[in-house]
C-alpha cells in the first residue's frame, strides 16, 4: 500500500513537471513569433539580433524547465524507509505486549516480536522489488 501511495504522488509531481514545461514551451512559442515579427523590420541586424535572442532564450527556457524526478525519488525512498521502520517497531511492539500478556517470559517475547519486525521489514523489500523501486 505504502508503495502505491508514493508511485502516485510520485506520479503527481512528474505530471505536474510536464504540464509545466508544456506551457513553457508555449509561451516560447509565442514570445518567438512577436520576437519575428519586431525583427522583420530590421533584415540585416534583425537577423544577427534574432540569433542573439534566440540563444538567450534558449538558456531560459532550459533554466526554468522542471525536472523534479530525482527530488521525487528520493522523498519516496525516504518515505518507504520511514514506513518500513514505522511498521516494523510497531508490530515488535504489539508482538511483545501480546506475549508478555499471554505469559512468555521476557527472552522469548522478545525474540518472536524480532522475527515479527523482520519479517515485516522483508515484506517491503519483497513489495520495494516486485514494484521495481
Amino acid at each position: 500500500m505504502a508503495e502505491s501511495r508514493t508511485q502516485a504522488v510520485y506520479d503527481d509531481k512528474i505530471a505536474a513537471d510536464a504540464e509545466f514545461n508544456e506551457s513553457l514551451a508555449t509561451t516560447d512559442k509565442w514570445a518567438d513569433r512577436a520576437i519575428d515579427m519586431g525583427l522583420s523590420r530590421f533584415p540585416v541586424a534583425g537577423d544577427a539580433v534574432g540569433m542573439i535572442i534566440g540563444d538567450i532564450k534558449e538558456v531560459d527556457v532550459d533554466h526554468y524547465t522542471r525536472d523534479s524526478s530525482d527530488e521525487a525519488g528520493q522523498e519516496r525512498s525516504d518515505f518507504l524507509e520511514r514506513q518500513r521502520a514505522n511498521s516494523a517497531d510497531a508490530i515488535y511492539d504489539a508482538t511483545y505486549q501480546r506475549a508478555i500478556a499471554a505469559g512468555v517470559d521476557h527472552e522469548n517475547a522478545s525474540s518472536q516480536a524480532d522475527a515479527a519486525a523482520r519479517h515485516v521489514k522483508e515484506g517491503y523489500a519483497m513489495g520495494r522489488q516486485r514494484a521495481g523501486s
